[in-house]
């Protein structure tokens, strides 16, 4: 008996050795292909950036510095290079076309001097084999990119440049979307579009209504409703937030302050997520229980969390100016792109960890392991408010008249 089991014995050693050996093999070849083929970036492969972009560019990090001490990127260098892109900013939030034309007002543009780089990193070969020119002529250049996508999570910063005899001459940066929370008494925001969402036109105007009231941006609050609900007034989170504008219970509290009266129903705090989900999907958790499930009130109430969160940051004031030395009095403040991230980062992380990382990382607290949906967010609240008062052509360009750009 002991002789007929062991052929068998013998067979089942040989076959765990040799999977263990394609195993091997084969996470050796993955191993290998990954470090040949390098990372992607947003326009393509990096494996011929890395074998052939080897320039240096000394005068690099000179235009970079100059770039980031502007509050508008305007171009660095010679005038007679301009440099422009439609859409005019980065879109984080979905997929899209990209058109880059380089102009010269004097002299013959050449190809080959066009360099791209991302996060800091020289990506001209992987651009230029992933990316055709659409039109040429001597003086502009047009590059049409299909379908790109610039995730909100990722970093992406763009730089394109034109080089004359190995060095830098211009340099322009592809600017990240803008959103300011702060709007004068009377500012007239046109939201031009809701894309990829279909809004209705007095939805639109309840939110321009309400938001002038606390001069708060209607493109923002807009936002917001589309990255927490995509205009889903039943919408339930994981947190058990729920509504168009996604206050939690939490939250509520600070809303339900100045408006009393209205109803928030107890189950939602004791209940499972997937009941809770259930019973608003059903009806029976509707607006009668509680005013997150009303449309108006939960603009209303969402503005109202909003106005919270300004007075927190308006109080943190001295924390900001030590983090953010440049930023030397309130009005600035209140007016900057920082204090629209620290209220996006807060609505959806809360203050109290925003502030935190921001003690304890300073201008760097954006990319904290705590903040990390966070920055997800600020980036894509931030696209959809800059994107919905653009034209909703913006970026869509007849190739055969490409030239006039």
């Amino acid at each position: 008996m002991n002789m007929a089991l062991k052929p068998t014995f013998r067979q089942h050693i040989v076959r765990v050795l040799l999977r263990a050996s394609f195993s091997l093999l084969f996470f050796a070849a993955t191993l290998l292909f990954t470090s040949c083929a390098g990372p992607m970036n947003p326009f393509g492969s990096e494996t011929l950036s890395i074998i052939n972009d080897g320039d240096s560019f000394e005068n690099l990090e000179a235009f970079t510095n100059i770039l980031d001490t502007h509050l508008n990127f305007d171009n660095v260098g010679t005038s007679t290079i301009g440099i422009e892109f439609f859409p005019k900013k980065q879109n984080r939030h979905t997929i899209y076309d990209l058109y880059i034309k380089i102009n010269s007002t004097r002299g013959k543009l050449n190809s080959e001097n066009i360099v791209i780089f991302w996060n800091g990193k020289n990506i001209t070969s992987s651009f230029k084999n992933n990316n055709k020119v659409i039109y040429e002529d001597d003086q502009n250049i047009i590059y049409k990119i299909n379908r790109l996508s610039l995730p909100a999570r990722l970093e992406t910063d763009i730089k394109i440049g034109y080089q004359y005899r190995g060095e830098i001459r211009s340099l322009y940066r592809y600017e990240e979307p803008s959103c300011k929370q702060f709007t004068a008494a009377n500012n007239k925001t046109t939201i031009t579009t809701t894309d990829p969402f279909n809004v209705k036109s007095s939805f639109i105007d309840l939110v321009k209504k309400e938001a002038s009231k606390v001069h708060t941006n209607p493109s923002m609050l807009l936002g917001i409703i589309a990255q927490e609900s995509g205009f889903n007034y039943r919408s339930v989170s994981s947190a058990k937030a729920i509504g168009l504008t996604q206050v939690t219970d939490a939250a509520s509290q600070h809303v339900i302050k100045k408006y009393d009266t209205w109803k928030v129903d107890k189950r939602i705090e004791k209940l499972p997520y997937g009941l809770v989900k259930f019973m608003v999907r059903s009806g029976k958790i509707n607006h009668q229980n509680d005013w997150r499930l009303n449309r108006k009130k939960s603009v209303i109430g969402g503005l109202e969390y909003i106005e919270y969160l300004k007075k927190y940051w308006r109080g943190n004031i001295d924390l900001v100016q030590k983090s953010y030395p440049k930023i030397k009095n309130l009005k600035t403040f209140e007016k900057s792109q920082l204090f629209t991230d620290l209220i996006l980062a807060s609505y959806n992380s809360g203050p109290f960890r925003v502030k935190s990382q921001l003690i304890k990382l300073e201008t760097d607290w954006r990319n904290s392991d705590r903040l990390q949906e966070a920055k997800n967010y600020i980036n894509r609240v931030n696209s959809y408010c800059y994107h919905f008062t653009q034209n909703d052509t913006q970026g869509v360009i007849n190739e055969d008249q490409a030239i006039n750009l």
